[in-house]
């Protein structure tokens, strides 16, 4: 949580709404990959699910967040060659 929610070295603008976006896709997929672990996993295998969802999440925040960062960088670099 305390590398998921640090704030960058070099923190610019548009990072608020990149990790806005991020956050929604990881409770997304998170709460999908939850709903069918419970239709489709029974037992003991189902609590190792539950111990592994506690750092799902971040880890999906941390995948998306560094994604869009990368994605955003690349169009901005395309757009200064532009102009």
């Amino acid at each position: 949580a305390l590398v998921a929610f640090s704030k960058e070295k070099n923190e610019q603008q548009g990072f608020d709404l990149i990790r806005l976006k991020a956050m929604f896709r990881a409770v997304l997929v998170n709460t999908a990959f939850l709903i069918l672990s419970v239709l489709f996993i029974y037992g003991s295998g189902f609590m190792a699910v539950l111990v592994a969802n506690l750092f799902t999440f971040f880890v999906l925040y941390l995948l998306f967040f560094y994604s869009g960062k990368l994605r955003a960088n690349h169009e901005n670099h395309q757009h200064s060659k532009i102009i």
